[in-house]
């Protein structure tokens, strides 16, 4: 970690310190006497150093208005008015409140000493006659040290750390938070992704909540299974790629496969042996890792770094491509054993790349085929759609194994023909007929609902970046 990075080159004064004390001194004044009668809760944060404004710091500000907020309204404390400054001093927001001012206090330190990000939120509390309320007023001890955990207040009399110290502390603690965060968000994303896939029926030839499909060693419990397991491995897969975003993108491949290949061995482990998700270990793990690289990039200052990448579909897709083509490297150096994959035999007997393939070229067909026909008000329906836009393009390695080039032209062209019939009612009903059809000849299309998943993933993502920009605008 260059610590550069996070807090740049904006340096205060302690003129401008003290003169951002006074004005908001002045400003906690001017607000309890547009609200008389209400207390003013005023949130700033608690940085050593002259660096107060960096992005890690923009968003623990970002984060503690939120977490406030929460706690209000858990408490039932209705906020008036707010009000937040941003000066080169640092961020500050102001909420007039109403209630007991004793008890609002409570929460606040409640939130400063418990919060994992409390450490750095100064929360006072101004009662409606401007005086401020005090921790040892409540008998609450003095805040803690950063470092040592001593009072805080004796360590910096006696000046018991270097500026330096603090700040590094400051910036891994909240980078931590934040990559942590992020990981339980894009694991969510690709667990949702699996439970998405398995649920949407029909699916000819494969599990569903109606039955196998072409499967005696698995049904839709089994899956659940293997995806109550993945759950974890997906978030380490993220901070993987968080924590390593400046790992040349082979030495970062290489970490990937190898928890990966953990995450196999806890799936078999949960299945009692049966590969419920191994391909989508291999695909969603590389996008898990893309997510945490791409997003511990964009919390830096230093914006040349990023090579003008940002938080988009594009970048992500862009950075898992980079990744995939290792796996690609990998695929053209191995000979056929007793222990190859499925994709590793197709690839030897037919020339056809898979799911290494998929994640080289940025899951082009999760993106073009399955991606536009995805809506997550009707994930079933639209989900069926696009595993028939799947089913008419994809070389599906599971189909190539289990029957052959035939086999696999045979479902494409049903899969061309059910996409003529205009009305959902009617490909529905010939997806059940072909269904049938796929489990008496033991055809499995499990390449497509690999990247039908892959797909659900693309979409939560994007959809959460849209959420994202409408709540900055």
């Amino acid at each position: 970690m260059n610590q550069a990075e996070f807090l740049g080159s904006n340096s205060v004064s302690l003129g401008e310190m003290l003169a951002a004390r006074e004005h908001r001194a002045n400003k906690q004044q001017e607000l309890l006497d547009r609200f008389p009668g209400m207390h003013l809760i005023s949130f700033s944060l608690n940085i050593a150093g002259p660096h107060k404004v960096f992005p890690l710091a923009k968003n623990t500000f970002m984060e503690g208005c939120k977490l406030l907020m929460l706690r209000l309204n858990r408490a039932g404390i209705a906020v008036s008015a707010s009000e937040t400054e941003g000066p080169k001093t640092g961020e500050t927001a102001y909420f007039v409140v109403g209630g007991n001012a004793r008890h609002i206090k409570r929460i606040l330190c409640e939130m400063e000493e418990n919060c994992p990000l409390g450490r750095f939120f100064d929360l006072d509390l101004l009662d409606c006659g401007g005086r401020k309320i005090s921790r040892t007023q409540l008998g609450l001890p003095e805040r803690s040290c950063l470092i040592c955990k001593k009072a805080a207040a004796d360590c910096g009399r006696s000046r018991s750390h270097s500026v330096d110290e603090l700040q590094r502390h400051t910036v891994e603690w909240m980078q931590c938070y934040f990559y942590q965060q992020h990981a339980e968000k894009i694991a969510s994303f690709a667990v949702r992704a699996l439970l998405y896939e398995v649920s949407v029926t029909p699916k000819p030839g494969l599990v569903d909540r109606m039955g196998n499909g072409a499967h005696k060693d698995m049904d839709f419990y089994t899956f659940l299974d293997s995806t109550s397991v993945l759950a974890s491995q997906f978030r380490t897969l993220c901070l993987l790629g968080s924590n390593h975003c400046d790992t040349p993108p082979r030495l970062l491949f290489q970490k990937a496969r190898y928890q990966g290949q953990m995450a196999e061995d806890m799936m078999f482990d949960a299945t009692g042996g049966v590969n419920t998700h191994k391909g989508l270990v291999f695909s969603l793990g590389l996008l898990c890792v893309a997510a945490g690289c791409l997003y511990a990039k964009t919390l830096r200052v230093n914006k040349e770094c990023l090579d003008g990448q940002e938080l988009s579909l594009a970048s992500l897709l862009q950075c898992c491509s980079q990744l995939g083509a290792f796996a690609l490297t990998d695929l053209e150096k191995q000979n056929l054993t007793v222990s190859s994959s499925h994709g590793e035999r197709a690839f030897q007997c037919y020339g056809v790349l898979g799911a290494r393939g998929q994640a080289a070229t940025g899951f082009r067909d999760a993106v073009e085929h399955a991606l536009p026909f995805l809506d997550e008000e009707h994930p079933n329906d639209s989900g069926c759609l696009a595993l028939l836009h799947l089913l008419a393009c994809v070389e599906d390695t599971n189909l190539l194994h289990r029957n052959g080039p035939d086999g696999l032209h045979m479902v494409q062209k049903k899969a061309v023909e059910l996409l003529k019939q205009a009305h959902p009612n009617r490909y529905i009903n010939g997806l059940e007929e072909m269904n049938r059809e796929l489990v008496e000849l033991w055809a499995s299309p499990g390449g497509s609902a690999d990247l039908l998943a892959v797909a659900f993933f693309l979409l939560f993502y994007t959809n959460d970046l849209r959420k994202q920009d409408s709540q900055t605008q």
